[in-house]
């Protein structure tokens, strides 16, 4: 399997011969951002990338709720 450099598993995960891995349903839901980390690409960047278009189109998930801003606390976000 492979490992980050801090030695956790990275996985694409899929559930019930899903052809869209749960990650990227995650992307595409709004409720997960895509991260390169130190220009290292991953296998199925472009798909992820793609996903999160469509999130935001369809302001869904973090995008609805407070303008796509994955660190913005709900109270920041103008819910609480």
């Amino acid at each position: 399997a492979t490992t980050d450099q801090y030695g956790r598993y990275l996985a694409y995960v899929y559930a019930d011969k899903a052809s869209m891995s749960l990650n990227e349903q995650q992307v595409e839901a709004g409720w997960a951002s895509v991260y390169v980390f130190d220009d290292n690409d991953f296998d199925q960047l472009s798909e992820f990338e793609k996903a999160s278009e469509i999130a935001q189109q369809a302001n869904v998930g973090v995008y609805e709720i407070c303008g796509g801003n994955f660190h913005a606390s709900e109270k920041q976000a103008g819910k609480k």
